[in-house]
């Protein structure tokens, strides 16, 4: 980092789930269009290791806390919404809603929080399944950019929070449901986040965690990366996870892994807080050969998709002006 004068932006770290720092490199790739809008030189290289004991995929060099919050408060996401994003993330929002609530243990009713929410389309979701004669759901959400929190306000979605998931959110409400959907990968600290989740919770309280993955069931597909999961391996990212990683953080947070499955975005949980003596444990290890293919074939698909649309990366195609989107109505 020092060649670059970089020191101030970047910083070294050990892993994030087990704090070792025996690693090897996974893989590295340069002209990251997230660094670009922060001056970095095109050569600098985003680098991924895979930890030697619990097997995490981490990113470091990674941009300090202090950089991240610069780049999401200034550079990310700086216009509204445009209508075909609406409508894509409603169809996720509903099809995240179908996924919680087929377990048969979920509550019929109670709060939930949404963490770092966007559009704030999940807890809208909740709310009008609730109209429609579904479960009825008192709904949160935070969303650390101002320009989508005063979206969604505005569209009247959801009561939402600007700013990060700390410890006094939302007047120290406890919940029994909180969501984060494409969130866990960006946090500095996911351990940390994970546990305050579960500070948050009630006793009986359940989390929904939704990430990108470097596992897919269907093998040598790779065009279908490509389709699905833009800017996989750019720097935002600062952990990737398999289902056997995503399982050992949520337990170290004081997680019990009930549900996880495959979807079009990676992965998705569904966990409930441990109970008094319960343990859980997922053994085993990732075959790495496997795993390494895949990851390189995606991150080669993901640069030259990026490479593509590297004007407006920053705006996940919002528009410079808002003209008014109108939300579509949920069905049961």
């Amino acid at each position: 980092m020092t060649e670059f004068g970089l020191d101030e932006l970047f910083e070294q770290v050990a892993c994030p789930l087990c704090n070792s720092e025996k690693r090897d490199l996974y893989v590295e790739h340069d002209g990251d269009p997230y660094l670009n809008q922060l001056k970095v030189p095109q050569d600098f290289k985003v680098s991924f290791y895979y930890c030697g004991d619990c097997e995490l995929i981490y990113q470091s060099p990674r941009w300090t806390k202090k950089t991240a919050d610069r780049f999401y408060s200034r550079l990310y996401r700086p216009r509204t919404p445009q209508q075909k994003n609406v409508d894509y993330k409603l169809k996720d929002a509903a099809d995240v809603y179908d996924f919680i609530h087929e377990n048969k243990e979920f509550p019929d009713s109670g709060k939930m929080l949404d963490v770092g929410t966007g559009e704030g389309l999940l807890p809208y979701t909740h709310e009008k399944m609730a109209e429609n004669g579904g479960p009825k759901w008192d709904t949160y959400a935070i969303e650390p950019n101002k320009v989508y929190a005063d979206w969604a306000r505005a569209n009247k979605l959801c009561q939402v929070e600007t700013g990060e998931f700390k410890k006094k959110s939302w007047r120290n409400l406890t919940f029994d449901l909180i969501t984060a959907q494409q969130v866990l990968e960006h946090i500095h600290d996911p351990v940390a986040f994970l546990k305050l989740c579960n500070d948050r919770l009630y006793s009986d309280g359940w989390l929904y965690i939704g990430v990108p993955t470097v596992e897919y069931p269907w093998g040598n597909e790779y065009n279908r990366f490509n389709q699905m999961l833009s800017n996989f391996t750019a720097s935002p990212h600062l952990t990737l996870y398999t289902p056997r990683t995503l399982g050992r953080m949520l337990n170290k947070a004081g997680f019990y892994l009930e549900r996880l499955d495959y979807y079009s975005r990676g992965i998705r949980s569904l966990s409930r807080k441990l109970r008094l003596g319960e343990t859980q444990e997922h053994y085993g290890r990732e075959n790495r050969k496997r795993i390494k293919e895949t990851f390189e074939n995606c991150c080669k698909l993901e640069r030259e998709h990026l490479a593509k649309q590297q004007e407006d990366s920053s705006n996940e195609g919002d528009s410079k002006e808002d003209k008014g989107v109108e939300v579509p109505a949920v069905s049961k």
